[in-house]
């Protein structure tokens, strides 16, 4: 059983991983996270309030276990045979792929897709950003095979892009099997980029969610209050009854759009519809 961790001890751990994360230019892998607490008697629901915590300081966090689970906790698996995006997203993507195509740029492990290597392996800027030209195509079989409900196809092309330039940042070109590695390495590095991208946008709907539902709750309950008392309610009425503080009551009338009313003690001012 691992220790208990005391609030001092838990912040240093966290400014470590955070410290690391920024030395990377803000990534980690899931697997260092759950290692720097292996050494601590944490929940697999703690472990994710410690990834949803970083990914909050904009860190990507590469492999999480949580990216690819569905809400009743079982893996989602990969998009896969006929793909269920709509007309837009198909006429999208055959359009990019003949875009990619007319670029014609070296195939990967091609002879000048070699020489290309060679030259970012001497410190060659221009030769990365050829790379990642080169990798373009891959990148979009990635995004395809990752696709599913709740993302465009578009965005998760642009974030697959856009993962593909910091994986050349990362990627160690001075590496003796770089030239057999290299797509692998590459690919692996995207993947887990794009893994964490759908774990945050499935995060921002289910919050979205949780801000419309808290919404409706509200309305609800005001609704059972002004049956129940015969007249209009106010805002420390309706917190009351909900046993939530009246500010969150408030910030939770806010996202209506209304203003919020006086409370009860001066009754003749106004109160919550």
């Amino acid at each position: 059983m691992g220790k208990q961790l005391t609030p001092e001890e838990f912040r240093e751990k966290l400014a470590g991983i955070l410290k690391q994360a920024k030395e990377q230019k803000m990534y980690i892998q899931e697997r260092v996270v759950r290692d720097a607490f292996s050494d601590c008697d944490f929940s697999d629901q703690q472990m994710q309030m410690v990834v949803e915590f970083l990914r909050s300081k904009k860190v990507t966090v590469g492999g999480a276990a949580s990216d690819f689970e569905s809400g009743d906790g079982e893996k989602a698996a990969p998009a896969s045979g006929k793909k269920t995006w709509s007309q837009e997203e198909d006429d999208y993507i055959r359009r990019y792929r003949g875009e990619l195509l007319a670029m014609r740029a070296p195939k990967a492990a091609s002879p000048e897709f070699l020489k290309l290597l060679d030259a970012a392996s001497a410190g060659d800027e221009q030769a990365k950003k050829d790379l990642l030209e080169c990798m373009l195509p891959d990148i979009a079989d990635l995004s395809c095979d990752l696709y599913g409900p709740g993302v465009l196809l578009q965005d998760l092309v642009s974030e697959g892009n856009l993962q593909g330039m910091l994986a050349m940042e990362r990627i160690d070109f001075s590496a003796e099997d770089l030239a057999e590695n290299f797509r692998r390495i590459f690919l692996s590095e995207v993947r887990d980029g794009l893994l964490a991208f759908l774990g945050e946008s499935r995060e921002v709907k289910a919050r979205d969610q949780r801000m419309v539902d808290r919404v409706q709750e509200f309305s609800d309950y005001t609704e059972v209050l002004k049956d129940d008392l015969g007249r209009r309610v106010y805002l420390d009425e309706v917190a009351e009854f909900m046993d939530i503080p009246e500010e969150e009551a408030e910030a939770i009338l806010r996202l209506t759009g209304e203003k919020p009313e006086e409370s009860s003690g001066n009754p003749e001012e106004g109160a919550s519809e």
